[in-house]
């Protein structure tokens, strides 16, 4: 991974670069180079953000249920916005 033509790092299998760019549709910062034979795989930014808010409902559900679990927090209400 190169920025203005400075080596910064190498990124071995199953490494992954953009994600930032895709959360926040922002442009590249980067440039990449393979140094061998490579396979990517590409994802759009639509499906990237809807792929991440998915993760993050299933895990304050999953979380929502554990603390519900909890007499300790018996008295206590959820409020989500």
């Amino acid at each position: 991974m190169s920025i203005n033509e400075q080596d910064k790092r190498t990124l071995g299998p199953g490494k992954t670069f953009g994600e930032l760019a895709l959360l926040y549709n922002a442009p590249r910062s980067a440039s990449i180079l393979a140094l061998e034979d490579t396979y990517l795989w590409g994802i759009d930014g639509y499906t990237f953000r809807q792929m991440v808010q998915e993760m993050i409902t299933k895990d304050l559900e999953k979380n929502k249920s554990f603390i519900e679990k909890i007499a300790l927090f018996s008295t206590l209400q959820i409020i989500s916005s």
